[in-house]
């Protein structure tokens, strides 16, 4: 499925952080989607509009959010008229955090956080009945870890993807190892020594 802001594709999965727009609305289009929207559109597509700037009136709104784990999250939103009936901007800014839930006992950092900042922008100038430029910008940044790992024995009845067969229950069979890591998890912390970290800017400025 493709998504679109604005009309603007977006072209990777991890950067659409849609929580961040000041949204007006959301069309989801079944697929496939290819004569208007292009090949990569057989599963349809996704279209966000962002609301568009008010010419005449100063607005403002603030939103937050509180929860466990250390769950913080906080959204302002705001309309300035620059020129009246022709100029107005509307700016918003998200922050998202959260601690994570599994704690590595080897330095202390949590897995499975959020760490999220983003902001858009979006101007519109109408000199004339016949002329008028919308200009949009977005900008996010991503700095987590990933989620903590787990212990799950996905098949236990295949044969080729662990090489066992049903029954087979031999001390160093992959179900052993996770039932023994399971057990020792519940009286002792968890000691996970690699880092799984996910850092990415993201950037778009369009101009219709």
């Amino acid at each position: 499925m493709g998504v679109y802001i604005n009309s603007i594709y977006i072209a990777r999965t991890d950067s659409q952080l849609l929580e961040i727009m000041d949204t007006e609305s959301v069309q989801v289009l079944r697929g496939p989607q290819g004569t208007l929207f292009g090949k990569n559109n057989t599963g349809g597509a996704l279209l966000v509009t962002t609301q568009l700037p008010n010419t005449e009136d100063y607005e403002g709104e603030v939103a937050t959010r509180v929860g466990n784990y250390g769950r913080v999250d906080l959204k302002a939103t705001g309309n300035i008229p620059l020129i009246e009936d022709k100029m107005a901007a509307r700016v918003s800014l998200n922050s998202t955090n959260l601690d994570g839930y599994v704690k590595n006992t080897y330095n202390g950092d949590k897995y499975g956080d959020e760490d999220r900042l983003g902001a858009t922008a979006r101007v519109i100038w109408q000199p004339t009945d016949t002329l008028n430029a919308d200009v949009f910008y977005y900008w996010s940044k991503i700095n987590e870890n990933g989620a903590g790992f787990s212990c799950v024995y996905q098949n236990p009845n295949g044969v080729f993807n662990t090489f066992t067969w049903p029954g087979f229950t031999a001390p160093n069979s992959y179900q052993s190892r996770c039932n023994a890591s399971e057990e020792e998890s519940k009286d002792t912390k968890v000691l996970l020594n690699g880092p799984t970290q996910f850092e990415m800017t993201s950037q778009i400025l369009g101009l219709t």
